[in-house]
């Protein structure tokens, strides 16, 4: 085939698949507008992680999306930023001090995790907490399902995505393995 048209048919085709990925439904998620349904926390107030970056291992999404039903996609930011994003403000909401992988004091534990599974009807994420030497480490998978309403209107399937969010962190938060993992890290953040 002559250059210029192997040109112009791998040129159609980059066209075509633009073009009917961008006809299919998608709900934006932005994590400047998630809001945490948290309350400060006492037993969480002025301590202190390290946030690393996250990694999403589940093959049944993009960089930017994950899967719905009837074509659906959610997502618009990298997807591993999303929820690294959403899980700080949820720490913050807590009232931790929240550090970027590399910046945290010596001691501060660190707490990786791994997007096991993202689509429109589970979060299923494995959650990796490294402390101190001699400190208790954390090896567990945190999930939460949600069926999907009746009403499916962007609106209303953001704020379900976002409602996902609050419960998956909730679960990881509120197991007694991730208290003590967390606690046997360092103690509390520096005073201002």
């Amino acid at each position: 085939m002559h250059p210029v048209r192997r040109l112009i048919a791998v040129a159609s085709c980059a066209l075509v698949t633009v073009l009917f990925s961008a006809c299919s439904p998608a709900i934006t998620l932005d994590s400047w507008r998630y809001q945490p349904n948290l309350a400060a926390n006492a037993a969480y107030a002025g301590r202190t992680i390290e946030l690393a970056n996250f990694e999403n291992t589940d093959n049944d999404t993009s960089i930017f999306f994950y899967r719905g039903s009837d074509s659906r996609r959610y997502g618009g930011p990298v997807l591993t930023s999303y929820f690294w994003y959403c899980f700080r403000t949820a720490f913050e909401r807590l009232g931790m001090r929240v550090y970027e992988p590399g910046t945290a004091p010596p001691g501060t534990p660190t707490l990786e995790v791994r997007m096991l599974q993202v689509n429109e009807n589970v979060y299923r994420l494995g959650v990796h907490m490294r402390g101190a030497p001699g400190t208790p480490v954390l090896n567990r998978v945190y999930e939460t399902t949600e069926p999907l309403p009746a009403k499916t209107d962007a609106a209303t399937l953001e704020a379900r995505a976002y409602r996902m969010m609050d419960a998956v962190f909730l679960a990881m938060v509120s197991d007694p393995a991730f208290q003590s993992a967390l606690a046997g890290g360092a103690a509390r953040a520096p005073t201002r």
